[in-house]
C-alpha cells in the first residue's frame, strides 16, 4: 500500500474511532455533573503514528464531537456543568464550543513534542510519557477553561469549585493512566507496522 494511501486510511480509522467514542457511551464515563473520557486516546496514538499534522485533524474531530455532545447531539447525555455554561447568554454557547475545541487542538502538539524528544531512548516509554502529557493537556486544558468560565460568570463558588476539584483529582489520574496503558503497546505496534510498510 502506498504511504499516502495508508496514512489516509489510518487517519480515517482514527477519526471514525474518535466519533464512535465521543458520540456514544463507549468513550465516556458519566459522573452526572461531568464525563470522564477515553476519546483522547485515539488522538494521542494517531498523532504518534501519523504525525502532528494529522494529529491536529484528529484533535479537531475530538473537539467537534465534544461540542456536539455538549449540546445534546450525541447518544450520551451532556454534562451538567456544560449545560449550565451554555445557558449563560449571549456568549455561553460560543464559550462552550471554544472550551470543547481549543484543548483538543493542543493534544497533538504536546504529545508529538514529547514523543519526538524521547523516542530515541525507549519507544514504549516515550509513547507512555507522551500519552500522559497529551492526556494532561486535554484534562487540564478542558477543566481549566471550564473553571475560568464559571469564575467569569460568577458561579465558581456556587457550582464549580467543589465539583471541579474532585473531578480534577479523579480525571487527571484515571485518564492519564488509561492513556499510557493503552497507547504504549498499541502505538508501538502501529509505528512498527508503518516502518515495515514504508
Amino acid at each position: 500500500m502506498e504511504t499516502k494511501t495508508k496514512t489516509l486510511t489510518l487517519a480515517g480509522i482514527f477519526t471514525a474511532l474518535v466519533f464512535l467514542l465521543a458520540m456514544t457511551p463507549v468513550g465516556l464515563i458519566p459522573l452526572g455533573f461531568l464525563n470522564l473520557t477515553i476519546v483522547h486516546i485515539p488522538v494521542i496514538i494517531g498523532t504518534i503514528v501519523l504525525g502532528w499534522k494529522m494529529g491536529l485533524l484528529l484533535g479537531a474531530a475530538f473537539g467537534l464531537a465534544s461540542a456536539l455532545s455538549a449540546f445534546g447531539l450525541a447518544l450520551t447525555a451532556p454534562s451538567g456543568l456544560s449545560v449550565l455554561l451554555i445557558a449563560q447568554k449571549p456568549f455561553g454557547p460560543f464559550a462552550v464550543i471554544a472550551m470543547c475545541i481549543l484543548p483538543r487542538l493542543l493534544i497533538p502538539i504536546t504529545t508529538y513534542g514529547v514523543y519526538s524528544l524521547l523516542k530515541t531512548k525507549s519507544q514504549v516509554l516515550a509513547i507512555a510519557i507522551a500519552a500522559i502529557v497529551g492526556s494532561l493537556t486535554n484534562t487540564v486544558g478542558y477543566l481549566g477553561i471550564m473553571g475560568g468560565l464559571f469564575h467569569f460568570y460568577g458561579m465558581w463558588d456556587k457550582f464549580a469549585a467543589p465539583i471541579l476539584s474532585v473531578t480534577i483529582l479523579i480525571a487527571v489520574s484515571a485518564e492519564a493512566t488509561a492513556a499510557a496503558i493503552i497507547s504504549a503497546p498499541v502505538g508501538k505496534q502501529l509505528v512498527k507496522y508503518r516502518n515495515i510498510e514504508n
